[in-house]
């Protein structure tokens, strides 16, 4: 009997032990004071927060394209995990070199949004965000674009089926949850991890044109994952290959990644 309790003490403590690496592992939010802005690269913005249906104000920034019609596309972009909308003027300005809007906000629990991180929040934060956008007059909901780097390819991936959406990039994002805590920590069974993040399962559902954009040389997320994405996903789509790690692709790789964002909304959007 003893033998038993102790076993019995020794699973909960694991399962214990897993929720916790859990928690730390999906989300690292960023919370550090916003000191940037796209002012600091010359770009006008907009400072907004969003409210989410279950009572959260999310915050964020709208940058609007230089030169808007109703033609102009408007990135709705979801960072990655470790960051927050400041560490993203990179980006932002890519975007914006690209004749875009942009929207970028901060999940829950991230920079100066309220709450605390969870899956189920991190997709409202998505639809919210996405209901925020369609519903400004300076905003073509058929030419809203969604952009999901890295963590935030999941919440993409999830909200692009739930929203009339002109299109999609995925940019080093990961199939699910799941195959990266498999990774990660291979001595944890997979059934144990609740976060599911199954964006593999979902993007065959998606019939907008889609990029998928990915490194060989991530670090972070395996070339394999994004491949993998891309050959379960629905035509109409693209895969961009570029060289960098995961982070600094877009800057290493800077020519062939606005070369390959041009082709797709050139192809796609006449734009």
């Amino acid at each position: 009997m003893r033998f038993f309790i102790y076993l019995l003490l020794l699973a909960v403590g694991f399962l214990v032990y897993v929720r916790l690496l859990e928690r730390r592992t999906v989300f690292c939010p960023h919370t550090d004071e916003i000191t940037v802005s796209p002012a600091d690269i010359r770009l006008a913005y907009e400072e907004v927060e969003v409210k989410t249906p279950d009572g959260f104000l999310l915050n964020g920034w709208f940058v609007p394209a230089a030169h808007p019609s109703d033609r102009t596309v408007t990135f709705l972009f979801f960072h990655g995990n470790a960051g927050h909308i400041g560490d993203c003027l990179d980006k932002i300005e890519l975007l914006h070199e690209l004749g875009g809007n942009t929207l970028i906000i901060d999940y829950r629990g991230y920079g100066k949004s309220e709450g605390r991180p969870s899956e189920e929040g991190f997709y409202i934060d998505a639809r919210a965000s996405y209901d925020y956008l369609a519903g400004r007059k300076d905003v073509n909901r058929e030419r809203i674009v969604i952009y999901g780097a890295s963590l935030g390819g999941a919440a993409a991936t999830e909200l692009a089926p739930q929203r009339p959406v002109g299109g999609l990039v995925l940019h080093a994002t990961f199939t699910s949850a799941r195959d990266v805590g498999k990774m990660l920590y291979p001595f944890i069974p997979g059934f144990l991890i609740q976060t599911k993040m199954d964006s593999l399962a979902k993007v065959g559902r998606i019939k907008v044109p889609k990029l998928f954009i990915h490194s060989p040389q991530d670090e972070v997320i395996p070339y394999e994952m994004g491949k993998k994405l891309f050959d379960a996903a629905a035509e109409p789509k693209e895969f961009l290959s570029i060289d960098g790690t995961h982070n600094e692709a877009h800057v290493t790789s800077q020519e062939a990644y606005m070369a390959g964002m041009r082709a797709f909304l050139k192809k796609y959007f006449g734009y």
